[in-house]
């Protein structure tokens, strides 16, 4: 982790932006939050009210909700999507 840490350190300090999702294991991001800020951006996810979603991660770290359910994208099962 901490050459990754490092790779988006150096990133956004040459004006580059990075997004890094929360992931979806409804969990506190408590390592990333222990760490100086990186500069990089935290999506989580966010549900057709604006509220979090269930299982999106969450904490301080977290920048910002984008939404997370209904989403229409390319994947497995016949582009099923899941409320």
């Amino acid at each position: 982790i901490k050459v990754i840490y490092d790779a988006i350190v150096a990133a956004t300090a040459a004006g580059i932006p990075v997004i890094v999702p929360a992931a979806n294991f409804a969990q506190e991001l408590k390592a990333e939050a222990d760490l100086p800020d990186s500069g990089s951006i935290f999506v989580g996810a966010s549900t057709k009210s604006g509220k979090k979603a269930g299982f999106s991660n969450y904490g301080v770290r977290v920048n910002v909700a984008a939404p997370g359910e209904s989403v229409y994208s390319v994947q497995e099962n016949n582009g099923e999507t899941h409320d």
